[in-house]
């Protein structure tokens, strides 16, 4: 017989499964004895500078445990002597309602200057949505206990609270001097706790549903099938270092449907016998995106996340179950959402159907035999399908962050409001925090943030793309600006929903003619060695997929370029990888179409001296790169800067003296080759008596002095490196100019 896998102290706990049927009379269930994990995450409460101390031995059932390299589990004996009474109107959880639970055993979270002593910690019940408040036996609240799966044993001597989000307290963020970690969750907690009298959850009573679950509702699948993203009501770090960090969100969901929804579990043994059904769960997958100087990127995409278990919470009266009956809540923390028992490869689902092959899954090891041997524990790698980010993409300046979650459920009518974000603001001061800056979560996908498809501004588009027939989804958003330059600059975001054959090229149609620079592409990996090539053709420009990273479901890819054409309507295509029909996609939205005409620019250096000439619009920075092509009518200038020893005495133009001033600006209106005149200096100039009839610079490193005799009868520039000096009797007469300039570059002084 081949040895069963010791799995994590919960999924042991999981294996008990539902009653098959729980019948519960009138009033409150008592329930005392038991035990409760603590499963404390190290790393995360390292970097804050608590440490952890404990009386008790990390339970055997914790071996193979879910975060084996980054947490501390701990069990505590409940003693029979306390009691906490729970509210199960006909079956339906609504939680502790009064006494409390004492525990034997201690542990302690130390810091500097500071220690928390939960020597006998207590559970009393929690204000919704919290399951419990973890208090000192002083009364002090340390933890809040929350986003629980609560169920009753098949056989009603026991009733589970499992995945529970350990969180800080007010209070303790307070005592930490930390105000802003109140609510962080920094493990997961379950409680087992027994029946005082089993008889009232007496099993063989009540109707059992398809799930094999007793209560007050039974399962019936037919009808509509719609599941809504209601709420997203924390994120949280797992595990980070000096590169990347990890982390997720809780998240709650609603029915909406008519039909109710299987919620079973992936694989054996998480299941147990015929109580708990293996079979059709949703799956969910969650994403980190950056949108900052008109572009928005997906900069974190986790694995899939298999969904095992429905708490059916109100507003209906159903028990927990593995069903998600009609109008039912329910509730995934944090820590379960970051926890690898549960996420897998995205590429093992079919996202059009919501299909999924449990034999030969990540799940199914070796041998393959549709038995789990893939857990949490065998991931060496913190990061390794987590929702994660590199730590250097979370620190642009202005930018704003939107964290999202999206439920796929197998026939949803709607995938839209299935999907939500918000916005949050990611900080580091030991730890990485993810407060929100919204107020709630927003429904549907993050590119109507970026451009609204009911009122998209100018040059700018948001369409759908359906398939025909039906095989998923896609979306293409397109932003347009005009530059100083004159060009066009075009930033595209196309989003693969679920689309399973992927998208593997975008062409963008341009007018015969059109000039292209700039040419970009980003994914979520930032490796630049399979970056989509930009491939300019005649009419159109296409970026092309390497083999490996073409577009796939769940997936947002970023295009931009510039161009000499202004935007208008025309028909993209999106290329198909895997073998079908048909084998390309259209989207009308916007593109290049009208060509605007373009000039080139071009600058030389010229004299005995030296020095640098820049542009505004930029482009030249010459020596180094002396040419531009700028749109006709653009407003143009150069300005030129001297090299020490050196000063700048005028602009010229096919020979002929075109300016003398430092800057020199125009309007364009076709191709000009331009010098820049810059002469070697001398450090100290007295210029002799004479008279200016034609526009000159007269220049000196340091200082230059004019006096009697020196009449400006046109256009003079005096331009020194820290002195002019005039004296009696220099004169500028009618029709003549004069100026000093104090150019500090041009001095050679030491």
């Amino acid at each position: 017989m081949r040895p069963l896998n010791r799995l994590h102290f919960w999924i042991a706990m999981v294996l008990v499964a539902i009653a098959p049927a729980v019948a519960v009379s009138p009033g409150p269930v008592e329930l005392a004895g038991g035990r409760t994990e603590i499963r404390l995450n190290t790393h995360l409460l390292g970097d804050l500078g608590i440490t952890v101390h404990s009386s008790v031995e990390e339970p055997k059932s914790s071996a193979t445990s879910a975060h084996a390299h980054e947490s501390a589990a701990m069990e505590f004996p409940v003693l029979e002597t306390s009691a906490l009474a729970l509210a199960l109107p006909n079956g339906s959880y609504r939680g502790p309602v009064s006494g409390y639970l004492v525990h034997a055993g201690s542990f302690e979270l130390a810091w500097p200057g500071d220690l928390v002593s939960l020597a006998g910690f207590e559970l009393h019940p929690g204000l919704p949505p919290n399951a419990f408040e973890l208090r000192a036996t002083d009364g002090s609240l340390v933890f809040l206990l929350d986003n629980p799966h609560p169920q009753a044993s098949r056989d009603g001597t026991e009733f589970l609270f499992m995945n529970m989000d350990l969180r800080f307290s007010k209070q303790l963020a307070r005592r930490l001097e930390r105000p802003e970690l109140e609510g962080l969750t920094v493990g997961e907690a379950h409680v087992r706790a027994k029946v005082r009298a089993p008889g009232r959850l007496a099993t063989g009573a009540g109707t059992a549903g398809p799930s094999g679950s007793g209560g007050s509702c039974v399962a019936d699948f037919n009808g509509p099938v719609d599941v809504l993203l209601e709420s997203m009501t924390s994120v949280d770090e797992t595990y980070h270092d000096s590169e990347r960090v990890a982390f997720a969100p809780a998240v709650r969901l609603q029915n909406v449907g008519t039909a109710d929804v299987p919620w079973y579990r992936s694989i054996a043994p998480d299941g147990f016998g015929s109580f708990t059904v293996i079979g059709q769960h949703p799956f969910l997958v969650m994403h980190l995106y950056r949108t900052a100087n008109g572009r928005i990127r997906q900069i974190g995409r986790s694995g899939v996340k298999h969904a095992f278990f429905s708490g059916n919470t109100p507003p209906c009266d159903c028990q927990a179950d593995q069903v998600l009956f009609n109008d039912c809540t329910d509730l995934y923390g944090a820590s379960t959402n970051a926890n690898r028992t549960f996420l897998a490869l995205r590429d093992e689902v079919t996202a059009s159907t919501g299909a999924w092959t449990r034999i030969g899954s990540h799940f199914d090891g070796s041998p393959v035999d549709d038995f789990r041997d893939h857990g949490s524990s065998d991931h060496l790698d913190p990061f390794e399908h987590r929702l994660g980010t590199a730590v250097g993409d979370l620190g642009t300046a202005g930018a704003e962050y939107r964290v999202e979650a999206w439920y796929l459920v197998q026939g949803d009518i709607d995938i839209y409001n299935s999907m939500g974000h918000r916005g949050v603001a990611p900080a580091f001061d030991g730890s990485w925090t993810f407060p929100f800056t919204d107020l709630e979560l927003t429904r549907g996908s993050v590119l109507d943030t970026w451009v609204d498809p009911s009122a998209p501004p100018p040059g700018a588009a948001n369409v759908t793309i359906a398939t025909t027939p039906d095989e998923g989804e896609l979306q293409l958003a397109v932003m347009s600006s005009v530059l100083p330059s004159g060009f066009t600059h075009y930033e595209y975001a196309l989003m693969n929903f679920d689309f399973d054959r992927r998208i593997d090229s975008l062409i963008v149609p341009l007018p015969s003619g059109a000039l292209v620079r700039n040419a970009w592409f980003g994914d979520v990996d930032s490796i630049p060695g399979n970056d989509w090539a930009a491939v300019l053709g005649v009419g159109d420009i296409t970026w092309q997929a390497p083999p490996g990273n073409e577009l796939d479901w769940g997936t947002l890819f970023s295009f931009s370029f510039d161009t000499n054409a202004v935007p208008g309507t025309s028909d993209l295509m999106l290329g198909v990888e895997e073998a079908g029909s048909p084998m390309s996609l259209a989207a009308s939205a916007v593109a290049p179409v009208t060509l605007i005409p373009v000039s080139e620019i071009e600058v030389a250096l010229a004299g005995s001296g030296g020095g640098q000439v820049t542009s505004f619009p930029g482009g030249i920075d010459c020596a180094g790169d002396c040419a531009e092509t700028l749109a006709n009518g653009i407003a143009f200038e150069l300005s030129a800067t001297a090299a020490s020893g050196s000063a700048f005495v005028g602009w010229e133009e096919s020979a002929a003296a075109v300016g003398l001033d430092l800057t020199y600006g125009f309007a364009v209106a076709g191709d000009r080759d331009l010098t820049a005149v810059f002469d070697a200096c001398l450090a100290d100039v007295a210029l002799d008596p004479q008279v200016v009839t034609a526009p000159e610079v007269f220049h000196a490193c340091e200082s230059l002095t004019a006096g009697a005799g020196f009449v400006v009868a046109s256009e003079a520039i005096f331009r020194a490196g820290q002195v002019i000096a005039l004296g009696d009797g220099f004169t500028v007469s009618a029709g003549g100019s004069f100026r000093a300039e104090i150019v500090p570059e041009q001095s050679a002084a030491l």
